[in-house]
């Protein structure tokens, strides 16, 4: 089994789903919907398998919305 969590800045500042973000537990992905101004942020993905015991943490991932 492998969980998939989302951090956001610094650990351990996990996402937490809401009515706007979600986490697919098959994939993986990072899903924001209407992308907001405290979005802003970097973003590590952080991966652990409770079975084997092991975690890791992917680079941080710069979310930097476009101005339309």
């Amino acid at each position: 089994e492998v969980m998939f969590r989302w951090i956001y800045n610094d650990f351990p500042n996990f996402i937490l789903p809401d009515q706007r973000r979600f986490v697919s537990q098959t994939t993986g992905n990072l899903y924001i919907a209407k992308v907001e101004a405290s979005d802003v942020g970097n973003y590590s993905c952080f991966v652990s398998s409770p079975t084997i015991g092991k975690s890791v943490f992917s680079m941080p991932i710069p979310l930097i919305p476009q101005i339309e």
